[in-house]
């Protein structure tokens, strides 16, 4: 959500189980992380 452009808020800070929520399915679910770490290469096999 963009309410003001250019600034980053943690949002975690204001939901973080939401926010917890939201990264698992968009970053390790989704597949929307860039990383080199191996357990994303796993993660993605299964």
């Amino acid at each position: 959500m963009i309410i003001v452009p250019k600034r980053k808020v943690s949002f975690g800070k204001i939901d973080h189980e939401l926010s917890h929520e939201i990264f698992v399915r968009q970053a390790l679910v989704e597949g929307e992380l860039n990383s080199k770490a191996s357990f994303i290469k796993q993660n993605r096999a299964l």
